[in-house]
């Protein structure tokens, strides 16, 4: 199966949420051979959407543990710059 996740952060950026997607994708492959993609973005922490001077992840696609990973760049921040 064919299995697509969207969401804000993805290991490694920090938090639960980013921890918890990660070992639901791996787990998908790893059980199910199923071929998950997850669509996120490029900020290391929930606070890079509003705080310009949070560090970012590369943008780009990777492979990890079986999960293929495209990381798009943070580009509509809620904060003043």
């Amino acid at each position: 199966m064919d299995i697509l996740h969207v969401v804000h952060g993805y290991f490694p950026a920090l938090g639960g949420s980013e921890r918890l997607m990660q070992r639901i994708s791996e787990s998908l492959v790893a059980q199910y051979s199923d071929r998950v993609t997850v669509y996120t973005a490029n900020g290391y922490n929930a606070e890079a959407f509003i705080d310009h001077s949070q560090p970012l992840l590369p943008p780009g696609e990777f492979e990890l543990n079986g999960v293929h990973v495209r990381r798009f760049a943070v580009f509509n921040r809620l904060g003043k710059p």
